[in-house]
């Protein structure tokens, strides 16, 4: 799946993304000619998600200590978890 966004505006809105930050987000293309940023997260359960979130943002190399995951995919999920999307069961 491949998600793509864009902006219409004149010369001061593009004055004002070149004075922001968002050319140094990772996810960030002003080109097509750029490849698109993957997303790649680990297969976590919903308690180890919870677990993840709590400790977020992490340092760089750490690990979970409750359960088996590399410090790369700590890392992987330290630069994405702020956009994964939260569900909740309810019964009304």
């Amino acid at each position: 799946m491949l998600s793509m966004g864009g902006m219409i505006g004149g010369r001061t809105e593009k004055r004002q993304l070149r004075s922001s930050t968002l050319d140094g987000t990772m996810y960030y293309r002003d080109d097509f000619d750029s490849p698109p940023f993957e997303i790649t997260i680990p297969r976590l359960t919903r308690k180890e998600r919870m677990y993840l979130d709590r400790e977020m943002p992490c340092t760089a190399g750490w690990v979970p200590k409750d359960f088996d995951l590399d410090a790369e995919q700590a890392r992987r999920y330290k630069e994405i978890y702020r956009f994964l999307p939260a569900f909740a069961e309810l019964l009304v």
